[in-house]
């Protein structure tokens, strides 16, 4: 899976996950929901790990690095 594949932004996450892509923002500021990843300032989400819900403090930074 190549890098742009791995990572899905806010209103792809939130179709498959059936919420609207405003919830995970409100989810972001509040502390919950998913791991989110921060590339400047666009906001991912990984595809394989979307299911999992986080802990408040778990978003990450971080910039995609070609392999």
């Amino acid at each position: 899976m190549t890098d742009k594949g791995m990572y899905m932004d806010t209103r792809q996450a939130g179709g498959f996950r059936g919420l609207a892509s405003r919830m995970l923002s409100r989810y972001r500021v509040s502390g919950d929901g998913p791991v989110f990843h921060r590339f400047g300032a666009w906001i991912r989400y990984r595809r394989e790990g979307n299911g999992h819900p986080r802990r408040r403090g778990d978003e990450t930074c971080g910039i995609i690095a070609g392999n």
